[in-house]
């Protein structure tokens, strides 16, 4: 196992990563690339031989996001996820790159036994991580534990069309459902398996920051909320087939400094490279780089209930003022990023392009403003995540709307803290990202998972006849027969958040952008943002 304080040190007492994180964090902006450009391998041939001779099976990625908790039904976060999706598994999983579901811990998708009635059977040797066997009761737990309101979890009412579950000896589980449904094989997608009797024993609050699962790593050696250690599971008899015996996962909060420890080796993966300086880390000496234009998108958060954003015509100002392709083709250097029309991209099979789209119009986003009675236009607080690429094209936003009479003032606020600031509604506008389909890629996911029902109403306090109508459209999708009678569904449902503005409304769709070393196989920057690292391995 890789210690990450085996470090070399420097006379003075500082080890070589100080010195790295400490030159990171004093490149700004703008900087990067030529320090990047300057940084050089002067290993000989026989040196990089023998490096690759001597290189453990291990890797190292540096992480831009914070881990937070390890529970798989109440942990969201991206960086969280990463952990979750290796030390856990689910009945039936999504391959991004055959973008089609398989099933996983299942022999086969579920078969009809009766109306409304399914059947499925457990791989044979399924074992959680501490030898115990997994069974049918484990799965029919899990669900019930999500569908509990009272335990809080994020996906839990997404289970809400599954009735019952019951077991049929230790390996074959009887789904009944409230109703036949298309989507029901990406239903069991979402939950993933945990032990009964190690959470029962030791409860939420010690289970979810050293979980326990059936996947085909173990949870390791942590360091509370900044790195995670994986280690193999030498018991795993899943269908993965990870070759690495260490994962080493850190948060490592600059960009900078991320690339500087990449062309150091003290990192062998980095993710959410900043956009200009792509190219350049791509001439450097071992590195290899890339980007996938996935689902990950800059997304609007406007106050529907107080000020003047409660006023949808100032929402739509608000859009028609924005010049986004201008945005992307300065801060996404032209190619890194899309505009996004409806919350689903181009390529998902359930995208439909609503009539209701939004490009630079400033005389109709003026006339809208005065209708809505702000004929000398008005001022407003622009709330920006930290994240840079964000501030940047907030920065942007904040001169385009000045030219429409919409004068912002920019506020900073990391992502998290700017969500709690959201849910107090004591706010204008924040833009920050999100990634749904790092919860689940079926649209119902997407389009459910923030703005929906009693979450939105809970989380944004607005729930409109428009919302309402919304929800009929999104729980419509989610019952279908089939997939077209799903997608006309999914059309409407996005035609009132594209019309209304609701909130979580997507801006551009933005690259994941990473880099690796190129002894490092199989990676690629993942469309969800949550790597696999049961393809990688290192040579």
């Amino acid at each position: 196992m890789r210690d990450p304080t085996r470090l070399r040190h420097h006379p003075q007492g500082m080890t070589r990563r100080d010195l790295l994180r400490r030159g990171g964090i004093l490149l700004g902006a703008g900087v990067t690339a030529p320090w990047l450009a300057a940084c050089t391998s002067d290993s000989t041939g026989d040196e990089e031989q023998q490096q690759n001779e001597d290189r453990p099976n291990e890797l190292n990625m540096g992480l831009a996001n914070a881990f937070v908790s390890y529970n798989p039904a109440l942990s969201p976060q991206l960086a969280s996820l990463t952990v979750i999706r290796h030390v856990f598994e689910p009945l039936v999983r999504y391959n991004p790159v055959s973008q089609a579901l398989e099933p996983w811990m299942i022999q086969e998708f579920p078969t009809r036994t009766g109306p409304d009635t399914f059947e499925a059977t457990l791989l044979p040797g399924l074992t959680f991580h501490d030898g115990s066997p997994v069974t049918a009761g484990d799965v029919v737990f899990t669900i019930e534990y999500m569908q509990d309101p009272e335990n809080g979890a994020f996906l839990g009412p997404f289970l809400n069309p599954v009735e019952r579950v019951a077991t049929q000896g230790d390996n074959t589980l009887i789904f009944t459902l409230v109703q036949e449904y298309a989507a029901f094989p990406s239903t069991l997608s979402i939950p993933y398996i945990i032990p009964e009797a190690i959470f029962t024993a030791q409860g939420n609050e010690t289970f979810q920051t050293a979980p326990v699962g059936s996947g085909p790593y173990v949870f390791g050696d942590t360091n509370p909320g900044l790195s995670v250690t994986l280690e193999r599971y030498e018991g795993y008899e899943g269908r993965a087939e990870a070759s690495l015996d260490t994962i080493l996962l850190e948060y490592i909060v600059e960009g900078s400094t991320r690339e500087v420890e990449l062309i150091a080796g003290e990192l062998d993966i980095i993710d959410q490279v900043p956009y200009r300086d792509l190219e350049t880390l791509g001439t450097q000496e071992g590195i290899e780089t890339g980007f996938t234009l996935g689902q990950r998108h800059m997304v609007l958060e406007t106050n529907h209930v107080s000020g003047p954003f409660a006023d949808q015509r100032v929402r739509q100002a608000l859009l028609y003022g924005i010049d986004r392709q201008a945005i992307i083709d300065t801060v996404f250097q032209g190619q890194y990023g899309a505009i996004c029309d409806s919350i689903l991209p181009m390529t998902d099979p359930f995208y439909v392009e609503p009539s209701t789209i939004y490009r630079p119009d400033p005389e109709r986003a003026r006339s809208l403003l005065a209708d809505a009675g702000h004929p000398d236009g008005l001022n407003f607080e622009l709330l920006l995540s930290t994240i840079p690429w964000i501030t940047e094209a907030g920065t942007l936003m904040k001169d385009q709307l000045a030219q429409v009479g919409m004068n912002a003032e920019i506020r900073l606020t990391e992502t998290e803290a700017g969500y709690g600031i959201v849910a107090t509604t004591e706010y204008d506008t924040y833009v920050a990202y999100g990634v749904e389909s790092a919860l689940g890629a079926d649209p119902d996911v997407i389009y459910r998972v923030f703005n929906y029902g009693s979450s939105r109403e809970g989380f944004y306090g607005s729930n409109t006849p428009e919302e309402q109508e919304y929800d009929a459209f999104v729980d419509e999708g989610l019952l279908a027969a089939t997939d077209e009678d799903r997608r006309a569904a999914y059309a409407q449902a996005q035609e009132i958040m594209s019309s209304t503005v609701m909130n979580n409304f997507p801006l551009i769709f933005a690259a994941n952008l990473g880099a690796w070393a190129d002894y490092v196989q199989g990676y690629t920057p993942p469309i969800s943002d949550v790597p696999d690292f049961s393809v990688v391995s290192v040579t």
